[in-house]
């Protein structure tokens, strides 16, 4: 399990790497196509193009913090924590699945085995939390049998 818990760590790694270059790329774009863009004879066309590009730079702005606060959170998780009960960086096989709770990426499979990436603040994070392996959760008419806990 713990081999697991490091490869699903490093998923969500590169998944924040990725989402972060993209960001950086087209808020550069963007910022070029700004300062490229020159006055036409249509005055309106050039307004609602700049305004376009301003509303985009915002958007990625707002995504690139977004994913640094994401990656700052996942650089807490300690991956040779003991855990006795569940809490963000995790790993929680229960009978319904494995769950690794560090962020909210969803479902991702690894050598044909299927595993949940979830935050700790999401509606079953919260559900999960404190609980110990032997205890069951209840949540939208699912019912999970924590397993272990890693």
């Amino acid at each position: 399990m713990k081999k697991i818990k490091r490869i699903l760590f490093d998923h969500c790694e590169s998944y924040i790497r990725e989402r972060i270059e993209t960001a950086t790329q087209a808020l550069s774009d963007n910022r070029e196509a700004l300062l490229q863009d020159s006055k036409s004879s249509a005055g309106d066309k050039f307004e609602t193009t700049r305004e376009m590009l301003q509303q985009e730079i915002i958007r990625n702005e707002s995504l690139l913090e977004e994913t640094k606060t994401m990656q700052a959170s996942l650089g807490q998780i300690d991956l040779e924590q003991p855990f006795t009960d569940i809490q963000n960086g995790c790993l929680v096989k229960t009978n319904l699945g494995v769950f690794f709770l560090a962020m909210a990426l969803g479902k991702t499979t690894h050598q044909h085995k299927d595993y949940f990436i979830i935050s700790i603040n999401s509606p079953l994070g919260v559900a999960f939390r404190g609980k110990r392996a032997g205890d069951q959760v209840s949540f939208n008419g699912m019912h999970y049998k924590i397993e272990e806990i890693v």
